[in-house]
């Protein structure tokens, strides 16, 4: 039951107004001030940092500031299913930290260049392998064909990394790809239709260019069904969606 005599929204405007003028070392979390579901932008100004607990904390306020909205009620609903029930904000946290440091991890392996540790000569070895318009618009098709090439396959830092393993992904992206089975069915039982018309049948409301950061996740999973993805024959995927739901 909702405490009616706790003001949820002033500690809410706490909490960002705290995170607008500090600085932070360690993890930190991008929140949308203004949540992307109830059209909210991705401009600076509607984007603070927050620990993993504050943003925890920031979206049950959310909830119960806005207990009918079903976007924010999925988005805590993605961050607060643990193994054997509900995680509290610090064991949200721990598992954040620990998720990301592990991609940093798999990252560092595939590209050994990801510590940001490159010697003075970098552009100049880059020019010599690749051609004399790096960097530039006239690097030669040669060039061009040799960093295609080694960005393929294992070679690209990303590879293995599902979408929603993805450290940059947010929790309203991977809401959506927990319900990958239900938009499949959606999508087979259609004619296997365009990201915008599945977004529209299962939002039930039109997809404008103003939704881009809420349109995102349904490009991705409709390549993926185009590709042949089944999410229940994906075993990755499978252990994602249990995870979320012991």
């Amino acid at each position: 039951m909702i405490n009616t005599g706790m003001n949820y929204q002033e500690i809410y405007s706490r909490i960002i107004e705290r995170a607008k003028y500090r600085q932070i070392n360690g993890y930190v979390e991008r929140h949308h001030i203004i949540p992307r579901c109830m059209r909210g932008s991705d401009c600076p100004e509607n984007i603070v940092k927050l620990t993993p607990e504050e943003h925890y904390l920031a979206h049950q306020l959310l909830v119960k500031i806005h207990p009918g909205h079903i976007g924010i009620a999925l988005a805590l609903k993605a961050m607060s299913i643990g193994h054997k029930g509900k995680r509290n904000n610090k064991q949200y946290g721990w598992v954040r930290r620990l998720t990301t440091e592990a991609c940093s991890r798999r990252m560092r392996e595939n590209n050994p260049n990801a510590d940001g540790h490159h010697s003075r000569n970098f552009q100049a070895a880059y020019r010599e392998k690749y051609g004399r318009g790096y960097p530039g618009p006239t690097m030669s098709p040669e060039g061009l064909e040799r960093i295609r090439a080694g960005k393929l396959g294992n070679k690209n830092p990303m590879y293995g990394i599902k979408p929603w393993e993805h450290p940059r992904s947010s929790e309203y992206t991977r809401s959506i790809w927990l319900q990958a089975n239900t938009l499949h069915k959606l999508w087979m039982s259609n004619g296997e239709p365009s990201y915008g018309k599945l977004y529209n049948l299962h939002r039930g409301e039109c997809y404008t260019k103003s939704k881009g950061g809420v349109i995102s996740p349904y490009m991705s999973i409709v390549k993926y069904f185009r590709n042949g993805w089944i999410p229940d024959k994906d075993p990755y995927f499978v252990a994602f969606f249990y995870s979320t739901h012991k």
